[in-house]
């Protein structure tokens, strides 16, 4: 009889890689992953800075919809 691993397999964290040299846009707005894709930060790391006021607050675009402005 086999061991079981009580432990829960963790799950993968999306990381998104940005082309090289991407920009903000000058006008517009982006998402929360490029906005992780470009600081290196998880989504709950951002939105802990965001309560703590160390990162700006997100526009609100519908009931579970968010961006950053550029």
């Amino acid at each position: 009889m086999e061991p079981v691993d009580s432990e829960k397999p963790k799950k993968s964290r999306r990381i998104y890689i940005l082309p090289e040299g991407y920009e903000l846009p000058k006008k517009g707005l982006v998402r929360l992953p490029i906005v992780c894709g470009i600081t290196g930060q998880a989504k709950s790391t951002i939105w802990a800075r965001v309560k703590s006021g160390m990162f700006p607050k997100p526009v609100k675009l519908g009931p579970r919809t968010t961006a950053y402005s550029g």
